[in-house]
């Protein structure tokens, strides 16, 4: 029940107020009458609702699974959110959340999934002020995932968040034909046991970027930058900057394994792999089945249009390496692509 102890009640208010110095028997309707938790204020019975942050929280798993258009925010400047449990901090599986001047923090626990789960066709909008920074997850996604949902990143930052054992989308992931609108935001020094030390696309799913930065993210395995794999399309435009990246196989900035890129403006630089300092473009000619999709076809496509490739390194393909395995198609071209200053070649392509 959304009642307080006085009687007054939050079933006529939009705007609902949490702090750590609150409680849930309160009526949550005004600062000085915060309820303690983000669970107690979505639980009110508005469809459309604000829900203003007071303070510092720990916070454990808030679950938004009715179908409302949330916004999440700090009340004044911006509050650190702190993950007390294992659990998700907020899993999103129905409606809208947008989130604004909050900093999700997973620093205090060694979790085993993402800060945020973004499930079932819902959407998430990290706007300006959003940080998810210091998660340790043994599964796919650090900062945060989505799977069948949808993000847009609006001036978000992403940092610091690490996946371990197998897992991949150290600060951010997509599966399962999920959307991504990386419109602007920062996603930094995130790394992954696996693939897509910053992100990863996958099953599917689609990422377009137009603006922002992803630097000095690694990966174990391939995409330290971005990882576009098994059925990933991923469209990068000229707002972008991919610096300073490093993937310890192929594709210190961008990776394509199985999946699509599309090089349409912006700027690869100072990224480094064993092969594809800047762009692999790869293939071993096999689908990759998880969790009952399979996502065909098995080959990768990279249109190689516009923008800078330049300053990258790596033992073989520089610039860019494409390779190919097991008879599967590679489709890949240059336009007016700046591919130049790589070390120690520019492009190779592997028979």
């Amino acid at each position: 029940s959304c009642y307080a102890i006085s009687g007054s009640n939050c079933a006529s208010q939009s705007t609902l107020y949490v702090s750590s110095s609150g409680n849930d028997s309160n009526s949550g309707v005004t600062t000085s009458s915060p309820f303690a938790t983000i669970q107690k204020a979505y639980n009110c019975p508005a469809t459309t609702m604000t829900i203003k942050i007071l303070s510092n929280l720990s916070q454990s798993q808030s679950t938004f699974n009715q179908n409302k258009n949330v916004t999440l925010t700090s009340n004044s400047g911006t509050n650190t959110l702190t993950r007390n449990s294992s659990l998700t901090m907020i899993e999103n599986s129905s409606g809208t959340l947008s989130i604004s001047n909050l900093v999700f923090d997973g620093s205090s626990i060694s979790s085993s999934i993402a800060l945020i789960h973004v499930l079932g066709g819902s959407t998430v909008n990290l706007n300006s002020g959003t940080v998810l920074q210091n998660a340790v997850s043994s599964n796919i996604g650090g900062g945060i995932v989505a799977n069948n949902g949808k993000i847009n990143v609006n001036g978000a930052v992403i940092k610091n968040n690490h996946t371990t054992g197998q897992a991949s989308g150290a600060g951010l992931a997509a599966t399962n034909y999920s959307t991504v609108n990386f419109n602007s935001g920062t996603v930094q020094n995130n790394n992954s046991a696996l693939d897509g030390g910053g992100i990863l696309i996958e099953r599917g799913s689609t990422m377009t970027i137009s603006s922002g930065t992803i630097s000095g993210n690694a990966a174990n395995y391939g995409g330290g930058g971005i990882a576009s794999h098994y059925g990933g399309d991923v469209a990068v435009y000229s707002g972008v900057t991919i610096t300073g990246n490093n993937a310890r196989l192929g594709g210190g900035g961008l990776s394509a394994f199985n999946g699509r890129i599309a090089l349409r403006g912006g700027s690869i630089t100072n990224n480094v792999a064993d092969h594809g300092g800047g762009i692999d473009c790869s293939s071993n000619g096999a689908s990759k089945y998880l969790g009952g999709i399979s996502n065909p076809p098995a080959y990768s496509w990279c249109s190689i249009e516009s923008g800078n490739v330049t300053g990258n390194r790596a033992n073989s393909g520089g610039g860019m390496y494409v390779s190919k395995a097991n008879g599967s198609t590679i489709d890949y071209a240059w336009y007016s692509t700046n591919i130049s200053g790589n070390t120690p070649n520019n492009t190779y392509v592997k028979p």
